[in-house]
């Protein structure tokens, strides 16, 4: 009895000590949060500017009340004119960058008009390969005894002209011709010819000429190239009621 006795008290100084030596709670450090960044710092951070110097303007602490105004002051003016000049240097790049907009945009209708141009000459020289004479102009030459009209051809054509039974519709037709001039001329100068139209027909070119009065053919000719003139079809006409000289 006194043995269990015994080693009761033994166990028990030994657990006492145990709990003596045990290590302290392990004390945590309250964290704080980080100060927010405001949007030039995280400029800053994202994207460093070379060559970048900041100052504090009032690290020094100090100096009379006026002094400390003064420097206010010129701090604030400083800050005024690096505005100014900021300002003068977003206008002037603005407007570099609208003059380099309106020469782009130059630059595109240049390239555009060049475009059209090629086109239309390729356009032309797939007409000129599809016929054995091209149609470059419709003129009319008025005289005393007669209004002469003249087609300027780019090689020979079994052109033809003959009039309606009323006398006021020249028709003109050009076999295995083609046609590069404006197909159609409501000219004001002549006192016979009001207007013409030209048209595809077949594998040529038909020639509508409406007049004003009635009219007779009174010559018509295919004529070769000389002095420096290309191949050209004449039509004279003559009216009663435009032309007041015979022709001879």
């Amino acid at each position: 009895m006194k043995l269990k006795t015994v080693v009761t008290g033994i166990c028990l100084m030994l657990a006492g000590c145990a709990v003596d030596q045990a290590p302290p709670p392990a004390l945590t450090a309250e964290v704080q949060p980080a100060a927010p960044k405001t949007s030039m710092q995280a400029l800053r951070d994202w994207a460093p500017a070379a060559g970048l110097q900041t100052e504090e303007l009032f690290a020094e602490a100090g100096g009379s009340k006026s002094a400390r105004l003064k420097r206010l002051e010129e701090a604030a003016q400083q800050n005024r004119t690096d505005a100014d000049t900021l300002a003068l240097a977003v206008t002037n790049l603005s407007g570099g960058q609208h003059d380099l907009r309106s020469r782009v945009e130059h630059l595109e209708k240049l390239t555009s008009g060049l475009e059209a141009q090629q086109q239309a000459e390729q356009a032309a020289a797939a007409e000129a390969a599809k016929y054995a004479a091209l149609v470059s102009a419709f003129n009319i030459q008025e005289r005393p005894a007669s209004t002469q009209i003249v087609l300027d051809l780019t090689g020979k054509s079994n052109a033809a002209a003959e009039l309606s039974k009323d006398g006021k519709m020249l028709n003109i037709k050009l076999p295995a011709t083609g046609w590069t001039a404006p197909r159609d001329w409501a000219p004001e100068f002549s006192p016979l010819i009001a207007s013409y139209k030209a048209l595809s027909a077949g594998d040529g070119q038909a020639v509508n000429v409406a007049l004003n009065f009635p009219a007779k053919i009174l010559k018509q000719e295919l004529l070769p190239p000389s002095d420096g003139s290309g191949w050209r079809f004449l039509v004279n006409l003559q009216s009663a009621k435009v032309h007041f000289l015979k022709m001879k």
